[in-house]
């Protein structure tokens, strides 16, 4: 997902299509995306943590997770879907 060479090649790309085109990136932390989507209750089972001797359910998807990039790629995929 970080993968910096290839928004380079892209964005050169787009620059040499449409030389007048003002490109604008950004970077974000994609951890905080991958725990914005939301997990089944049955899923949420397999995190349960420790803290402080007590049991918590992190009801977040984790990053680094077995699932946790296929959940967000299928997430990203309905965000670009046009819905008219």
């Amino acid at each position: 997902m970080d993968n910096l060479a290839h928004l380079g090649e892209m964005l050169l790309r787009r620059k040499r299509c449409d030389p007048d085109v003002k490109l604008v990136t950004w970077k974000s932390d994609i951890t905080e995306a991958y725990r914005a989507c939301p997990m089944h209750k049955l899923w949420q089972i397999k995190q349960v943590i420790r803290i402080r001797g007590r049991l918590r359910v992190d009801r977040a998807n984790l990053f680094g997770g077995l699932g946790s990039g296929a959940i967000f790629i299928s997430l990203n995929a309905f965000s670009g879907l046009d819905s008219g």
